[in-house]
């Protein structure tokens, strides 16, 4: 039903482009104009994800500001909005799935958002630069005491892939409730 509801009375309302460009948008839980604009493959300019994403505002087709301390302003699609259009995702050629997961991943590795970047190198399949990602910045994080992103750092990466690493299984077991 909601599905049908999205089908009818929201997609019609974007052109076949932009409805693309936002089921590939729609594996960022939030985002900004360069975040899509990384995502979409269009660096360096951000001309289609600012119109993109000016159009979703303009029309209130599901899209809301998130409070940020970042200088970007960024938003997010409604949670029943990108379930559908994760549906859609699904659909696409996996190469093309783990090419936009991979973009994400730069993108957020470069912003220094470590539990972002491992979410979407495990899901572009870089689980091996994810692990290496998580030990590199353990040990930093640990001096800062932020034990929170990494404990969930390392809830995300694959089971077998920390049973490898020593460092981080004693890392996990000591940060374990």
């Amino acid at each position: 039903l909601i599905a049908e509801y999205f089908e009818r009375e929201v997609i019609p309302r974007l052109n076949a482009c932009d409805t693309d460009r936002l089921v590939q948008l729609s594996i960022c839980s939030s985002f900004c104009v360069p975040l899509a604009s990384a995502v979409l493959g269009e660096l360096p300019r951000h001309a289609k994800a600012a119109q993109l994403i000016a159009h979703l505002v303009h029309q209130d087709l599901f899209i809301y500001p998130v409070v940020s301390q970042n200088l970007e302003r960024w938003f997010r699609l409604h949670p029943l909005l990108r379930d559908f259009l994760a549906t859609r995702f699904q659909a696409l050629p996996r190469d093309l799935q783990q090419r936009l997961h991979a973009r994400a991943a730069d993108w957020f590795e470069s912003a220094g958002l470590l539990d972002e970047t491992v979410r979407h190198r495990i899901d572009a399949d870089q689980v091996e630069r994810a692990v290496a990602l998580v030990e590199v910045y353990a040990q930093e994080m640990q001096v800062r005491g932020d034990f929170q992103n990494i404990a969930a750092a390392l809830r995300r990466l694959p089971p077998q892939a920390l049973s490898r690493r020593l460092p981080l299984r004693l890392l996990h077991g000591h940060l374990q409730p």
